[in-house]
């Protein structure tokens, strides 16, 4: 119970006060708690978080680079990732790829972030979350046009469509089609 009161604590400080660094604080906490418990959703809520107050932290200029270079909201979402994979939350999951691949579109990782965009799109797909895999769907579209890579572009805009008709869309694809 302790462990969810401290959770709830840190997710409105987040979400109220947006101090990133106590968040932070926290859920290293949090996390360091729940080592050898078997409490995978609090885990998996607090790495979420955990994650949000990085990211924070990282486009305040606050986070300073580890000295084994490696990227610690990356190493997050990774951990975020793989625990919601292993719970069968596949929804969880492709939302963690997809804000990995966001944060490496930040940094102009091409690469990178269209393999995180790739594989969110299938999870989302499979979770049946039309929204999501719309979003990802148009991260895609807009690393394409970067790139200048318009069959590319017009391959993820035609499945763009199709997942708007399917779902009977029709008037939000007239809207896009219109702005």
């Amino acid at each position: 119970m302790r462990l969810w009161a401290n959770y709830l604590t840190a997710h409105l400080i987040q979400f109220h006060l947006h101090d990133h660094s106590i968040v932070y604080s926290m859920t290293r906490e949090i996390l360091a708690n729940l080592k050898g418990t078997r409490f995978q959703k609090i885990e998996l809520a607090t790495l979420q978080l955990q994650s949000l107050a990085l990211i924070g932290l990282r486009k305040s200029g606050s986070l300073s680079p580890p000295a084994d270079n490696t990227d610690p909201v990356q190493a997050v979402l990774a951990r975020a990732a793989e625990l919601a994979g292993s719970m069968g939350y596949g929804f969880e999951q492709a939302r963690a790829l997809y804000a990995s691949g966001v944060e490496y579109a930040g940094q102009s990782s091409w690469p990178q972030a269209l393999e995180q965009f790739q594989l969110a799109v299938q999870l989302a797909d499979s979770a049946a979350s039309p929204e999501l895999a719309t979003a990802i769907r148009e991260s895609i579209v807009q690393i394409h046009t970067i790139q200048g890579d318009a069959p590319a572009t017009s391959e993820v805009l035609q499945e763009i469509e199709s997942q708007l008709v399917e779902e009977g869309g029709g008037d939000e694809l007239a809207l896009n089609m219109l702005a």
